[in-house]
């Protein structure tokens, strides 16, 4: 049987670079319960879909719990269709994806953005206080944080 050259599989050697900076960074934000209970806020987006890979990994190594949670925040007529595609993908990785609904009285027409993302963490805190979740991991790319800067400075 020949070895395998794993500079020829380029895509492994990052997965296992970024899980291993992954793993440092979470080490570095303990310690832990003994059995660590940690939730994912899952958009659906690229960033928080690699943020569940990487803390799958993490918490199977750990011996804990993975808890996934999705906001519909019910702003386009499609989302809730989004969200249970992304329930079936998760269920096929073995996971239970929860879809917590922002429920509003109408809906909103200015500060849409603010409101939602005020929204989000308010469900997000909610749920993680119900189940007894002390860690809620959230997936950002420089652009959302530039963003967040931005947003930033108008309120002040």
């Amino acid at each position: 049987m020949q070895k395998k050259n794993i500079s020829a599989y380029p895509h492994k050697s990052v997965t296992h670079n970024l899980q291993r900076k992954f793993d440092e960074r979470m080490a570095a934000l303990g310690p832990y319960e003994g059995v660590p209970k940690i939730a994912v806020a899952l958009s659906g987006g690229v960033d928080s879909l690699a943020l569940t890979f990487l803390a799958e990994t993490w918490i199977k190594a750990q011996q804990g719990q993975l808890t996934l949670f999705h906001v519909d925040h019910q702003l386009r007529s499609e989302s809730h269709l989004e969200a249970l595609q992304l329930k079936r993908w998760m269920a096929k990785r073995g996971h239970t994806l929860h879809i917590l609904k922002w429920q509003f009285q109408e809906k909103p027409t200015t500060r849409i953005q603010e409101r939602a993302r005020d929204a989000r963490y308010a469900l997000l805190d909610d749920a993680c206080q119900k189940e007894g979740i002390l860690h809620l991991l959230t997936g950002h790319h420089q652009e959302d944080d530039a963003e967040t800067s931005l947003m930033r400075q108008d309120k002040k």
